[in-house]
């Protein structure tokens, strides 16, 4: 459900909270797929579990959704704060063990998921949607 973006977790975790963002599509998901189905047989139910909700497949709708998004505008604030070569100098920094990160805000992100932000931080530089 974390990939949908329809909840959010908060206080380390131990918290669901419903993306007051995306009220519509939780109250969609609640209103389409909260009654209990019964099946037949496995066939009607792997019948039912792959058939596609257009809701949630158009491409505009899923560009829009996301480019709105206050999270993805941060993000690429990001992409355009850093340079290609500012990038690789972190992630060699990340490489050396005894290195430590000059930079401010960087600097206080955890290795793991400082290396996954700037991988994702060059990967959208090189391929930009």
């Amino acid at each position: 459900m974390r990939l949908t973006s329809l909840i959010t977790l908060r206080g380390a975790g131990r918290f669901i909270d419903i993306n007051t963002l995306r009220n519509d599509d939780v109250n969609y998901v609640i209103s389409t797929y909260s009654n209990i189905m019964t099946f037949k047989n496995n066939d009607e139910y792997f019948s039912f579990m792959s058939s596609i909700d257009n809701r949630f497949m158009s491409d505009k709708l899923l560009t829009t959704t996301l480019w709105e998004h206050a999270k993805v505008q941060k993000f690429m604030n990001w992409i355009n704060y850093f340079s290609f070569n500012e990038l690789l100098s972190e992630l060699m920094i990340l490489a050396n063990t005894r290195a430590s990160s000059k930079h401010d805000v960087l600097k206080y992100i955890k290795e793991s998921v400082r290396l996954e932000f700037i991988i994702s931080l060059i990967l959208q530089k090189n391929i930009p949607i």
